[in-house]
Formats: structure tokens, C-alpha cells, sequence
């Protein structure tokens, strides 16, 4: 085998490779695996190794770090000496710096380890360690399930993520559009948080840390305080909560699992026919999560298993339309969500609000302070004097005519009428031309619909009229309204 170096478009000398593999080639993996792959059957004849069942699990590879399992110190030794010899008779190398040995449950036979002082290879003693990373995930034999660990290296990892990207806007008030911002989310943030859990079986707390994290992440780049209901926050970005994410990843592992022809399909087939539902196997898990999403159970799967694009989409839609109702239905019993229209919000769809906001700093800000009015995090004085269980008043500090609730402010405040009246004038002439006056006329009488108008229009049925121009238009008044009635309110408050 020969190889070049192309370099400003031209190729070098060729040069003959006569060890290792060739770097980025899509054939390296399986010429590997043909090289490596005496070793394997070598020790799996020689019946060294660990089994579950009848199915041997003794030496899982993954490109060429290979692991050593066993349950007995001698014969784990006897596995490192296999492997030394064919080293040496392969004439490579084995890293005798990355090489380490990690014992667990090492009380079951515990005298049988402790006779076992040390683990060599060759004339070279290995270091025996509590925590290891192996194909970039963290174990650590002090744990049962070894899961804090991950846990909370996986959200260390997010967050140095999420932090190197601040840089470029990836924050809340004058920062990126939380639309684009979902984007950065969703490629550098969310592969990294989630690397390599779909194998572990994660704790009801585990998954609670990660929701904790993603919850406040999504409430930031929208400038939302902690209390803004998780549902609302999720609908406006389109976005599925982190155990969605996580059970998807899981099924689509499965799947592949599925239609190989390997060791991990035989331990699903006895997994499955031998465990009991209470049984912590990831194949059990897996075949809940299934039932779960009304998908076909898990035998059913192994025996007919369906092509990887085919159950991809298959395994998105049935997630996407469960976690859809599932949010729908916390939505709806949230009062503070009443003027969010949920039959508008879609799994990767990104509310109009702040689709029309644009790349503008001053366009998104205004929209940020829209989006507290919607989801009722705008701080007004009946919410100080229910937060002060009645110890502040609630009446208006501007007017003194009432109490200063979310419909007060936007549509009744004689103080802010001003405002109010030059962009209800300009929502007339962009809207009365497509919806007619009788429509209009039907807004203006009734107060919960010139508000359902000002904070989310998707709502009434002549929306679907609407240009694609005049929704941005409506949008863009809407907000600034929204905005100058802050503005406005904040000098008025601060002048008396």
C-alpha cells in the first residue's frame, strides 16, 4: 500500500506504508479488525474471559483500544499475556502509559484479588486505578452504577461548551437570536452532553441533573427567569426536553444492534428472554422505552428489523408526537400560558416571535420582553404583592385606578394610553385590510382579545389569511409595543 500528501493541490512523492493503517480511511476500521481479530477468537477459544450466559463478552473493541474483562485475577492476567505475545509476534506496540486495570465488586472474591498483588506485561507492572476514561467515557469503580461520575463530567464538559461559545452570543439579553442559539445548542452543546449515555443506565436524579441544566440553559438565551414554566420555554424554541433526546439516541442504538450480526444482538436475544422487567439490563430499559412510545416491543425489533433511515424516522416521530402532547398538556394547565397558542408551537419549529426578531441586538431585546409578557414573567405590582403574600399593594403606582395586572397594563393603564394608541393605529392599517372591520371591531371590544392580539395573533382563525410580510409586520409592532409600554412605565416610575 502506497500513499501521497496533497498539499496546496499538488501531490508529493508516493511513499509505501508497511505498518498501521492508512489515517481517515473509511477501510481502516474493518482492515483492522481482519488484523486484530486472531487475538479475539484465540481467547475466546481458550474460553479466558467473561461470559453472560453462553455469549461471550470478554473482549470488547471499539477501532483498536481493546477491553479485558474478567472475573478471575489469574485468567485476566493470562488475557494480558495473550495479548503482549501477539504484540510481539505482530511487531507492534501496546501503550503501556494508557494501559490500566480497574477492578470492581472486587468484595465477592475477595481474597482471590488480593493474592493477585500486581498485573504486568511482560517485565512491566500496570497501574491499577479506582477511575479510568475509556473511549471517552469516565468509569469509576468506587460507584455502584458509576453514574455520578459520568454525570458530572458530562455536564462539566457541556458547560466549558456552552462557555466557549458565549463569545460568540450564546447568552441571553443582547446575545443571538434564541433561534439561532438552539442551533449552537443542538451541534456543539447537546453531542457532547450526552456522549456516551445512551449505555448507562441512568438514575431518576441523573436524569433531573441534566433536565436542571437544560431547563435553565433554554430560559437564558431567552432571557427568561428561573420561575418561567419549563413547558412555554420548550414550545417557543420547539425544542424536546433532554430525556427525549436521550431516549432517541437509545432506541436508534438498538436498532443497530438489531440488524448486526454481532455479540451484542445474541446478549439482547438472551437478555430479553431471561430477565425480569425489574431487572436493571440495558436491554430491559431499552424495551421499556419502546412500550413507552408505542413502538413494537423489543423481540419484535430483533426479529424484524427494519433499515436504519426507516427506523430513524420511525423512532423521531413517535418521540416527537409524545413529548408534543405531553407539553401540550402541561401548557394548558398552566394559567400563566393562557395566551400562548399551543396548536401553533411545533417540535423543530421556532415561534414567530422570534423567527421575525431577526439578527438585530434592539429587535431581539424587544422580543425578549414580549416573550416575559407571554409566558407572565413581566414583573408587575399584583405580582410583587402576591410574591409579598399582600404586604405590597397591588394597585397600579401609575394610574392608582386598579390593580396592575398583565391586562391592565397592556390594554386598560391610563397612563401608558399614548403609547398604546400609536401602535394599536398602526396594527389597524396592516391588519383591517386583510381581516375586514367587523373583525377588528370584534378585537376591540373585548380586552383578553386586543391582548391575545398584542401577545400571540396566531390564536384567531383569520391568522391564516395573513402573508408571510404581514405576520413579520404584526410581530414587529406587537414587540416594540410591547417594549415602549416597559419603557414607558420604568420613567414614569422612576420620576415619582
Amino acid at each position: 500500500m502506497s500513499s501521497a500528501v496533497r498539499w496546496e493541490g499538488k501531490l508529493s512523492t508516493s511513499f509505501a506504508e508497511l505498518q498501521g493503517v492508512r489515517q481517515g480511511s473509511v477501510w481502516s476500521p474493518s482492515v483492522y479488525k481482519l488484523f486484530v481479530n486472531p487475538l479475539i477468537k484465540k481467547l475466546e477459544s481458550e474460553s479466558l474471559g467473561f461470559k453472560i450466559g453462553n455469549v461471550f463478552v470478554g473482549t470488547p473493541m471499539c477501532a483498536d483500544d481493546l477491553l479485558l474483562i474478567s472475573s478471575k485475577p489469574d485468567e485476566l492476567q493470562t488475557m494480558i499475556s495473550y495479548t503482549s505475545h501477539f504484540a510481539e509476534t505482530e511487531e507492534y506496540n501496546i501503550s503501556k502509559e494508557k494501559t490500566k486495570v480497574m477492578i470492581w465488586n472486587s468484595s465477592l472474591n475477595c481474597n482471590l484479588w488480593n493474592q493477585m498483588d500486581k498485573f504486568h506485561i511482560g517485565s512491566e507492572t500496570l497501574e491499577t486505578v479506582e477511575n479510568y476514561k475509556h473511549i471517552g467515557i469516565d468509569r469509576d469503580s468506587r460507584e455502584v452504577e458509576a453514574t455520578r461520575t459520568i454525570i458530572g463530567n458530562r455536564l462539566k464538559t457541556a458547560r466549558q461548551t456552552s462557555y466557549a461559545l458565549m463569545g460568540s452570543g450564546l447568552h441571553g439579553l443582547n446575545g443571538l437570536n434564541p433561534e439561532v442559539s438552539c442551533k449552537l445548542w443542538s451541534t456543539y452543546v447537546v453531542p457532547r452532553l450526552l456522549f456516551g449515555l445512551e449505555i448507562v443506565n441512568l438514575s431518576a436524579k441523573d436524569i433531573s441533573r441534566l433536565d436542571i441544566f437544560c431547563n435553565n440553559f433554554l430560559k437564558q438565551i431567552q432571557n427568561l427567569p428561573a420561575r418561567a414554566s419549563n413547558a412555554g420555554a420548550y414550545l417557543l424554541l420547539g425544542q424536546l426536553p433532554i430525556i427525549a433526546l436521550l431516549h432517541k439516541k437509545i432506541l436508534i442504538t438498538f436498532g443497530t444492534i438489531a440488524r448486526s450480526d454481532s455479540v451484542e444482538n445474541d446478549l439482547a436475544k438472551r437478555q430479553l428472554s431471561t430477565k425480569g422487567k425489574n431487572s436493571k439490563s440495558w436491554f430491559i430499559r431499552a424495551d421499556k422505552i419502546l412500550k413507552q412510545y408505542n413502538l413494537p416491543c423489543a423481540s419484535e425489533v430483533l426479529l424484524k428489523p427494519e433499515t436504519k433511515y426507516k427506523w430513524k424516522m420511525k423512532v423521531k416521530k413517535c418521540i416527537d408526537n409524545f413529548w408534543s402532547e405531553k407539553l401540550f398538556t402541561e401548557a394548558k394547565s398552566k394559567p400563566s400560558l393562557r395566551y400562548l397558542n399551543i396548536k401553533n408551537c411545533k417540535i423543530g419549529v421556532v415561534n414567530s416571535i422570534w423567527k421575525s426578531a431577526g439578527s438585530e441586538q434592539m429587535c431581539i431585546r424587544k422580543a425578549c420582553y414580549k416573550i416575559k409578557m407571554l409566558l407572565d414573567t413581566y414583573i408587575l405590582q399584583y405580582h410583587r404583592s402576591k410574591f409579598s403574600n399582600g404586604q405590597k399593594t397591588s394597585i397600579c403606582p401609575l394610574c392608582e385606578e386598579g390593580t396592575e395586572h398583565l391586562e391592565h397594563f397592556l390594554v386598560v393603564c391610563s397612563a401608558l394610553t399614548s403609547i398604546r394608541d400609536i401602535f394599536i393605529s398602526k396594527l389597524y392599517t396592516v391588519v383591517v385590510p386583510k381581516i375586514g372591520t367587523a373583525a377588528w371591531t370584534d378585537i376591540c371590544v373585548s380586552n383578553s382579545k386586543m391582548i391575545q392580539l398584542i401577545l400571540d395573533c396566531s390564536r384567531f382563525e383569520w391568522y391564516h389569511v395573513l402573508e408571510k410580510n404581514d405576520i413579520n409586520l404584526v410581530e414587529s409592532i406587537t414587540r416594540s409595543l410591547c417594549y415602549s409600554l416597559h419603557e414607558k412605565r420604568s420613567v414614569l416610575l422612576e420620576s415619582k
